[in-house]
């Protein structure tokens, strides 16, 4: 599930295989649409699944995307999925999205395999 605000998006997801060692943390990536992913800002989270992400500007279009990371390394970064954030003065609202697993490999190793599930 995500909520959307004028100046915030909750994004959730699911963890997927995380190639027998325990994820660590989660980096959540996001940028304005218009931005590329060199411009883009991230937070880290650790032991969760959800990340409220804030200081949006209204009524903007938003990319994010998550990486994984456990001992064995950092993963690719997850499909990005975009939100648009509501307009000022507008009340939240809930919306659900039901997304497929996304697997993506680690950098450091290529045998081993990850997924996250977007919940948004």
């Amino acid at each position: 599930m995500k909520e959307v605000t004028a100046w915030s998006i909750f994004l959730t997801w699911a963890p997927g295989f995380d190639g027998y060692a325990p994820i660590t943390e989660y980096t959540v990536e996001f940028k304005l649409s218009t931005s590329s992913w060199q411009e883009s800002e991230k937070r880290v989270v650790k032991l969760s699944t959800g990340l409220l992400v804030d200081g949006l500007r209204p009524a903007s279009n938003y990319d994010m995307r998550v990486y994984a990371e456990n001992m064995r390394g950092k993963s690719e970064a997850s499909h990005s999925t975009s939100h648009v954030t509501l307009e000022a003065g507008k009340r939240h609202s809930k919306i659900v999205v039901v997304c497929n697993a996304v697997p993506f490999r680690f950098k450091q190793s290529s045998a081993e395999h990850a997924c996250i599930q977007p919940i948004l």
